[in-house]
């Protein structure tokens, strides 16, 4: 019995040795096939430097190259970031069985570190300066399936240069899961800290997450869901105001259905400190229907194709791009996008700042790519603004203040009032505003080339 349990074993290592050097040579196969289809993305390269498969584990080494496009009439040359990658890859069917005794199934399991090339070099002397980021970790797990799992870590570091200059790092952690067959991404990722102090002057950002939940719906055209937060943005600058932001959240969704995409962006800001008063909850949705998803990934694809292009400089780039826009443009406005900005509402302790926008076009796409003055007879657009009248004298008061910042609390309201007399009051008389209580709005249209202000109608060719 005790010979036939040892036999047992045998065969089990013995398959177990097999199966794993036949997965060996997918992870290898699937390597080459994830360097080939990313060799080239927009201004990165990789390139395989070598390549040692082993038994169980596989040992490989990845070239990164960063290239910045150069302006030849400007004197800025032409600049080339390089860095290696160095990946150990452990075979399935259980690559981690002997590192913390997984018994999970993958095809292969990849962990990479991140080494300069050169010592001497911009990247070299950067590693040498902050020696923290040579703890950098990666590991990607690839699934029998082609599902690809990853992870990023960056550890946290701080440094401090001249005058007065430091750099606090809290770390970045990303995790991701990419389908190939369904083209589905979707992960997670958090930096607790960033801050940049330098000359008196400090920016800090504080509590920077999010998550996305995505799908290729079109080559490079990524639809579905994505959200983001920052717990604070901290702005001082000598010689200006200091800005501080709370609570501030970002939102995306979108989708793609027919050839046609559209997408909803919700912004909100708990609450917004500038110039020693306080502003806030800030609201606004911003919203894109009928959307050329064909025109959109085309562009995309372009634009990375361009981007990649060697031996280009910052103007010929800036033409070419440019000219990109343009093209997308006009084929966006053949599918007659409407854009919308609802639930715009500024709070203040003088009262609120509420609107909305909508604004469509109709105008045949060629002519309009060609003059954006002639899609005024085809835009169809409707507008309104709701403030009340003391955030009105406010905002002419940071005016008034700005011009003279040595006056008194007294004497900037008192001035502020007057602008108001000045500048509102005609406008209210002549009814392009109108008072309701203690707000005042103004209405406008546009239609068929005319103008509509509270009900007053002006051609405008």
């Amino acid at each position: 019995m005790k010979r036939l349990f040892v036999l047992l074993l045998v065969f089990a290592a013995g398959a177990y040795a097999a199966a794993a050097y036949l997965l060996g040579g997918q992870a290898r196969e699937q390597y080459f096939s994830l360097l080939k289809e990313h060799e080239r993305s927009g201004l990165v390269s990789l390139t395989n430097q070598y390549y040692e498969r082993g038994f169980l584990a596989s040992r490989a080494a990845t070239l990164v190259e960063v290239a910045f496009p150069g302006a030849e009439q400007g004197g800025v040359a032409a600049k080339t970031v390089r860095f290696t990658l160095r990946h150990e890859l452990r075979h399935g069917p259980m690559p981690d069985l002997f590192d913390g005794f997984s018994f999970d199934t993958a095809l292969a399991t990849m962990k990479s570190v991140v080494e300069p090339v050169d010592s001497g070099d911009d990247v070299g002397k950067l590693f040498a300066e902050i020696p923290e980021l040579a703890q950098s970790r990666s590991t990607l797990r690839v699934g029998f399936s082609g599902e690809i799992k990853g992870d990023l870590t960056v550890p946290a570091f701080e440094k401090s240069g001249g005058e007065g200059e430091r750099l606090t790092w809290g770390g970045l952690t990303l995790n991701i899961v990419h389908e190939p067959m369904t083209g589905a991404v979707r992960g997670d990722f958090s930096l607790p800290g960033l801050s940049m102090a330098a000359d008196r002057g400090r920016v800090a950002l504080d509590g920077l997450t999010g998550t996305f939940d995505l799908v290729e719906a079109l080559p490079y055209l990524y639809v579905g869901r994505a959200d983001g937060a920052v717990a604070s943005i901290n702005m001082t600058q000598p010689g200006a105001e200091s800005v501080l932001v709370t609570d501030l959240r970002v939102s995306s969704e979108s989708s793609c259905e027919a050839n046609l995409a559209a997408m909803l962006q919700k912004l909100d800001i708990a609450r917004v400190e500038y110039g020693g008063g306080a502003f806030g909850p800030l609201s606004c949705d911003f919203e894109a229907r009928h959307l050329d998803a064909l025109a959109l990934s085309e562009f995309q694809s372009r634009l990375r194709l361009l981007a990649g292009a060697s031996d280009v400089d910052v103007d010929a780039l800036s033409a070419q791009v440019g000219e990109l826009y343009v093209t997308l443009f006009g084929k966006l406005l053949a599918g007659k996008p409407e854009l919308r900005i609802s639930r715009l509402r500024l709070g203040t302790a003088r009262g609120d700042l509420t609107g909305s926008l909508q604004v469509r076009s109709d105008a045949p796409a060629g002519q309009a790519a060609v003059n954006p003055l002639l899609l005024l007879p085809y835009v169809k657009a409707e507008a309104e603004l709701i403030a009340s009248e003391e955030l009105l004298v406010g905002l002419l008061g940071l005016d008034v203040r700005n011009q003279d910042p040595a006056a008194t609390d007294e004497a900037v309201d008192l001035l502020a009032r007057q602008r108001f007399r000045d500048q509102i009051e005609p406008l209210l008389a002549r009814g392009f505003l109108t008072r309701d209580g203690a707000n005042i709005t103004g209405r406008a249209s546009l239609s068929q080339g005319h103008l509509t202000v509270n009900g007053q109608s002006t051609p405008l060719f």
